[in-house]
């Protein structure tokens, strides 16, 4: 037997629930039609809201109080404050639009690492957990710790650069 080839990466037991027959890859989900619910959920891809700016909400906010200060202005007076509105209204747009830009680029600037990290991953269908086994992970990634497909996600995403809340 040859000492020298490399182990497989599998590991001997789950931290969670000490088994080892369930344990693969998270990889090796992708093509599983048996776990396509956890293979989804364990899906690394930002929902597309993530790349969205919340300032795009405040544009909007500020708009509608615009218009409503315009129709009202005949009656109150609040022409200024329609104008002030809608000032605010594009100043929110045009950092939503900055801040946006800003979320995209992170996120294809950490899509590299993020991939290269899920591969080292690894699964438990029994206790329906991820965890790592691998020493050499982005800091702030636990090793030999069983994490839900949510805050695997979300600790996977953070850890490689994009620390936009999720």
């Amino acid at each position: 037997m040859d000492q020298s080839a490399p182990e497989a990466t599998t590991p001997q037991h789950c931290p969670s629930c000490a088994c080892a027959n369930g344990v693969v890859s998270v990889v090796s989900l992708a093509g599983d039609t048996a776990l396509s619910i956890g293979a989804r959920r364990l899906d690394i891809r930002l929902p597309g809201r993530a790349a969205w700016s919340g300032l795009w909400l405040c544009a909007a906010g500020c708009a509608a109080l615009g218009v409503v200060a315009w129709l009202l202005a005949p009656s109150t007076g609040w022409y200024q404050a329609a104008a002030l509105f809608v000032v605010f209204a594009v100043t929110f747009a045009i950092l939503g639009v900055w801040q946006t830009r800003l979320n995209r680029n992170r996120m294809r600037g950490a899509e590299p690492l993020v991939h290269k990290t899920h591969a080292r991953a690894l699964y438990c269908r029994i206790c329906d957990c991820v965890y790592f086994n691998s020493r050499k992970l982005p800091a702030g990634i636990p090793v030999g710790k069983a994490m839900t497909a949510a805050e695997y996600r979300r600790r996977l995403w953070y850890a490689c650069g994009f620390t936009k809340p999720i």
